[in-house]
């Protein structure tokens, strides 16, 4: 090897040094094969086994405390919030009745064959004692008809027709009671038979949400477009949560077996495509769609998503084989297999499931009647409107996941081992939970600003966390170490690819959320008329 120099220090070599080294595996018969990786879920082996990072605990951690510190003030706010409404509801009621009886003992006003009585002092009392609620809601009495003096002939004619012109005026109504709210009850209200007929049996005074229950319902704009995306969140948010129950399971390993994770979620996707035909169709039916309309939902659903990915998959991975990128690109037999597939398997399933969800069901049942003419909606504050609401409610769920989302997007473009799917799972639960709480309560403070456009708010207030995530994937591209352009369209390809489909999860969470809460809330709220009557 050269000239020998005695001492230490490095040696002068004139031909190359070659070292070995043996590894001998040695089989743990004491470890299965589902339980390799509970090594890491101890917190002294895992800070020597993965350095500074540590174990998952403080991310799920993190997530369930959120969880149970934001469902306890949800639950706190809604209750208070809706005993208080009750409450004042009844007592508002009970007040108007007792309102109605100091009026009759003390006198009435009669013209034209109607009794219509009245108390100033009972009214006055009555605004003042309601006014946290009803200030700007007038206080209708006790209408009652009677006939103190027989009408001739010519009276009962000219009666007849002051009814009949009065009757297809279009403002009357409104007029009448605007001008009967106000104390007016002695002024030129002649035989206003049909407002006594009308109110005789509801005498009910509405405020805050209780203002629009004929509106509350109404179907939102552009319903086909929203039933179409709310069963495309169905579906997949059915294939999400499977996978990850079967990754939880131990069926198999993402993080060795890429190709055979796209592989289930496209087979998973394919089979809930049933679900989502049914979903879509039966929202679309409550709607009020015409068969028409319903086929041509079911086609867009059927075909508009799974269309959009496949194109955008395609030219990514169009992109990788020109640049010579191969490992990152999809072979040709994969791609004939996803779209038999799709064709041959998600195409049927949704039409299947969509024929009997609109054909052999029935639509959605509503507590309340919906009126024909839509109501006018008040001025809103701006606190109160879409992009500021959804900003602000979609902050809560991403603190519920933000932190295990570093670990998965480094397994995903770090290659580094992700092997805790109990928590990932735990996580997503957090994730979903939060979505649906926050999404009542913005919707719940939305219908007591008298804003019955709830559909589509709910679906951007749940769906909006995406944005949240997008952002985050742009943070973290600072930290992947590569010069190549082509590497960094596929990261923002699919990060976005991957939010938007986050996007249609939890705003379809945040839409079916809040209409199960308004069809409780108003399901009580008319149980609670029907006892008062």
């Amino acid at each position: 090897f050269g000239e020998h120099i005695d001492g230490p220090g490095p040696q002068p070599a004139s031909r190359k040094a070659l070292f070995t080294y043996d590894v001998i595996w040695v089989e743990n018969t004491e470890t299965t094969w589902v339980s390799r990786w509970d090594v890491y879920l101890n917190l002294h082996d895992a800070e020597d086994l993965v350095g500074e990072e540590g174990p998952h605990w403080l991310s799920v951690s993190n997530s369930l405390i959120i969880l149970v510190m934001f469902s306890a003030i949800v639950i706190a706010i809604l209750v208070h919030h809706l005993k208080k409404d009750y409450d004042v509801y009844m007592r508002i009621q009970q007040m108007n009745d007792d309102a109605a009886e100091m009026a009759l003992s003390k006198g009435t006003s009669s013209v034209g064959g109607v009794g219509i009585e009245m108390s100033t002092d009972a009214e006055i009392d009555l605004e003042q004692d309601g006014e946290e609620c009803i200030h700007h809601i007038g206080v209708p009495l006790k209408v009652r008809s009677r006939s103190p003096h027989p009408l001739n002939k010519y009276q009962k004619q000219k009666q007849k027709k002051r009814q009949n012109q009065k009757h297809h005026h279009p403002q009357h109504r409104q007029y009448y009671h605007h001008k009967y709210r106000n104390g007016h009850a002695h002024g030129n209200m002649d035989d206003d038979h049909s407002y006594a007929h009308t109110h005789s049996h509801n005498r009910t005074i509405h405020f805050g949400w209780t203002l629009i229950q004929s509106d509350v319902f109404r179907a939102p704009s552009h319903p086909m477009a929203f039933s179409i995306l709310c069963g495309t969140g169905v579906q997949l948010l059915g294939m999400s949560f499977l996978t990850i129950i079967f990754c939880t399971l131990g069926s198999f390993n993402p993080a060795e077996e890429r190709e055979a994770l796209v592989l289930i979620l496209i087979i998973l996707y394919v089979v809930c495509g049933a679900v989502a035909g049914y979903v879509m169709a039966r929202l679309y039916k409550t709607f009020g769609a015409s068969k028409n309309q319903w086929r041509r939902a079911t086609i867009i659903l059927s075909l508009g998503f799974p269309s959009g990915v496949f194109v955008f998959v395609s030219m990514l991975n169009f992109l990788a084989l020109k640049q010579a990128q191969s490992h990152e690109g999809v072979t040709f037999e994969r791609i004939v297999l996803y779209l038999a597939l799709w064709l041959g398997v998600s195409t049927p399933l949704v039409c299947l499931g969509s024929k009997y969800g609109y054909q052999m069901c029935q639509e959605y049942q509503f507590p309340v009647n919906t009126s024909m003419i839509p109501r006018q909606i008040p001025d809103q504050p701006w606190f109160m409107g879409t992009v500021v609401t959804s900003g602000l409610a979609s902050l809560v769920s991403f603190g519920a996941c933000f932190l295990e989302l570093s670990y998965l997007m480094s397994s995903i473009w770090v290659d580094e081992y992700y092997y805790i799917f109990g928590f990932l799972f735990l996580t997503f639960f957090c994730l979903i939970a939060t979505c649906a709480e926050i999404t009542v309560l913005v919707n719940y403070f939305q219908l007591r600003c008298e804003d019955y456009r709830w559909w589509w708010r709910s679906f951007t207030v749940g769906g909006s966390v995406a944005f949240y995530i997008f952002v985050y994937a742009l943070f973290y591209a600072t930290r992947l170490q590569s010069t190549n352009a082509v590497s960094f369209i596929f990261y923002f390809g699919y990060m976005g690819l991957s939010s938007i489909c986050l996007c249609l999860m939890t705003g379809t969470v945040g839409v079916f959320s809040s209409f199960y809460f308004n069809h409780k809330m108003y399901q009580v709220y008319v149980s609670k008329s029907l006892k008062l009557s």
